[in-house]
């Protein structure tokens, strides 16, 4: 592996750590105590199928973001899903709090925090280190 991308993957596994870590506190607030934390970005979503659903997802989030941190480079992919899944929250949800007479500044928050994650799994990714990586795989 060569320093530079040995230098990528130390990063890497800071990157998946964080991500580890805000994904299981998000998901399981989101599983645990979904009235809190809807009423906390003031919004009213009490049914329990969609609360299960999507905490579910943000705590799958954390788990591939965990393993990760042991293998980076096998679970590269999820740095591709968190750009694509933060782009289309953030692009789908913008408008529509742009449309609201008085939009939730925690939803704002949220926004900010979907746009950051997308944006630093995007900074994060090894672009153009694929046959680098591919021989890489082969020791982890």
């Amino acid at each position: 592996m060569s320093p530079e991308l040995a230098t990528k993957v130390r990063k890497l596994k800071r990157q998946y750590a964080l991500n580890a870590a805000t994904s299981a506190i998000l998901g399981l607030w989101t599983l645990v105590a979904p009235a809190s934390f809807w009423g906390t970005l003031g919004i009213s979503a009490t049914d329990p199928i969609v609360q299960a659903i999507y905490g579910g997802a943000i705590c799958g989030e954390g788990i591939i973001n965990g393993l990760g941190v042991r293998w980076p480079l096998r679970y590269l992919v999820i740095l591709q899903y968190m750009m694509a899944y933060k782009a289309v929250v953030v692009v789908g949800l913008v408008p529509r709090l742009l449309l609201m007479d008085s939009a939730p500044i925690a939803a704002w928050i949220v926004v900010a925090a979907w746009a950051f994650a997308g944006v630093q799994s995007a900074v994060g990714f090894p672009w153009g280190k694929w046959p680098e990586i591919v021989e890489a795989l082969k020791s982890e």
